[in-house]
């Protein structure tokens, strides 16, 4: 299972997002994607951990925010007990009516994956869930 929560800031006009993915699993998806051996604990190369990441969740995470697809820029990840935490920042974000958000992490590695998506704007907050195959969500706010 993984959980994608994305919370609008409104004075930044920013969509602050972080995307939780236990860390076994997100290794093995990484070691497939790039055919290496990805240590995210131990890892001595960081720049190249964080593009790893970067390049695994661009392909299989997007959102379109009032119809337009927005980008991410990178923060960084974190460990936290048997999880990783990836932060990832949309600049420029308007303030959400509809949002329609593709979410297929770790599809090309556990068949039975479950995502969770949070979405918050304006203290109005709005949770659903896409079992593989389906992989898209809408709000309306």
């Amino acid at each position: 299972m993984s959980v994608t929560e994305f919370i609008w800031k409104e004075k930044e006009k920013s969509l602050s997002t972080s995307v939780k993915m236990f860390t076994n699993d997100l290794e093995e998806a990484l070691s497939k994607s790039t055919g290496k051996k990805v240590d995210l604990i131990n890892g001595s190369n960081k720049a190249e951990l964080n593009q790893w990441i970067t390049d695994y969740i661009k392909k299989r995470l997007s959102i379109k925010v009032n119809g337009q697809s927005l980008n991410f820029q990178f923060i960084g990840f974190e460990r936290e007990e048997d999880a990783i935490w990836s932060y990832i920042e949309y600049k420029n974000c308007p303030k959400p009516k509809k949002v329609s958000i593709e979410n297929s992490l770790l599809y090309d590695y556990i068949n039975t994956q479950i995502n969770i998506v949070h979405f918050e704007a304006a203290a109005n907050k709005k949770s659903s869930k896409v079992n593989k195959p389906e992989k898209r969500v809408d709000f309306e706010f």
